[in-house]
């Protein structure tokens, strides 16, 4: 077992077995087909990261893969490369002048598959991914969205894992997981069933940048976010992350989203990120942690989160506290 890091434990090897070892391998389905997984790739001149990417989920051979790539009109190798990609279970089409959050939507709506989720052209899902969301669906059939354990990917190797954590659902809602003290939700690794997409509502194409955030509150208003242990996306750092150079677009845009929730909503949010704030300076001192969890009303503020037991060979669903 490799070093422990944020209580998640990783061995850079495994990322290097071929799809069919079996570690990979899960007996979940013995009498059926595991869901069908439909995901959706945007793509703009991001050629030099593509193939990663495409390889990174097809060479999964999950047998229930319904992967759609959408190209948004790129001028560099990314056409090329679509064209030397055989598997049977990718589909790709060339629609110029589409941005990504309009080329997410009409991929999902070229797909019918139970559980969802989108992975950009320069991130990657780790091996094990799509076994694990099968299963974890599979086990749960009440969960309806899920997320992994945060991870960084950087030059083909996952440089930081963080601690799964569990999301209030009520502070979800108000957009207050955009990132800092809070935390973020991260799309690399999010799956969800497509009950859940059908009742919220697909992505706004009017944002460029926060469209992700802004799809979090609404689907936090129908059900809770589950977070599980397992690495199931890495979120790739170079010198041209659209995030990264956008950074300050991608904060108006979540200012404006904020700013159009109801004043009620709000002022709950400000109260909220307020005590949160003051349980952040204070958790390391026992009785003040304890007065602001019981003025400032945190104790409430829990959430799912999935972990994997070991020894019995199965997950493990519970409730934690998101101020503990």
């Amino acid at each position: 077992m490799g070093p422990q890091r944020d209580g998640v434990f990783w061995q850079a090897d495994l990322l290097f077995l071929p799809a069919d070892h079996p570690a990979f391998q899960s007996d979940s389905y013995p009498d059926r087909m595991p869901p069908t997984i439909s995901l959706v790739t945007p793509n703009l001149n991001y050629g030099r990261h593509l193939r990663r990417t495409i390889t990174s989920v097809v060479d999964q051979n999950y047998p229930a893969l319904d992967y759609v790539v959408i190209d948004g009109g790129s001028t560099d190798e990314s056409v090329d490369i679509l064209q030397t990609c055989t598997s049977p279970q990718l589909r790709w089409e060339y629609m110029p002048g589409v941005g990504q959050f309009a080329s997410i939507n009409h991929g999902f709506a070229k797909t019918d598959g139970e559980i969802m989720g989108w992975i950009n052209s320069d991130d990657i899902l780790l091996p094990w991914t799509l076994q694990t969301v099968g299963d974890i669906f599979t086990a749960f059939p009440e969960i309806d969205w899920i997320m992994g354990a945060p991870s960084v990917i950087q030059g083909d190797a996952i440089h930081e894992v963080a601690a799964a954590r569990p999301f209030a659902q009520s502070a979800l809602g108000l957009g207050l997981y955009g990132g800092g003290r809070w935390g973020i939700v991260q799309q690399e690794s999010c799956f969800w069933r497509r009950r859940l997409w059908e009742k919220a509502g697909p992505l706004r194409e009017d944002l460029r940048f926060a469209a992700d955030f802004e799809l979090w509150i609404r689907f936090a208003r129908n059900v809770e976010l589950a977070t599980c242990t397992a690495v199931l996306g890495g979120f790739t750092i170079h010198g041209s992350n659209r995030s990264r150079v956008n950074g300050q677009r991608y904060t108006d845009e979540i200012a404006g989203v904020v700013a159009s929730l109801p004043a009620e909503e709000r002022n709950e949010r400000e109260r909220l990120d307020h005590w949160h704030a003051r349980y952040e300076r204070n958790r390391w001192l026992p009785g003040l942690k304890r007065l602001v969890r019981h003025v400032g009303r945190l104790a409430s503020l829990d959430g799912p989160v999935i972990r994997r037991d070991v020894v019995g060979n199965c997950y493990v669903l519970a409730r934690e506290a998101v101020c503990p």
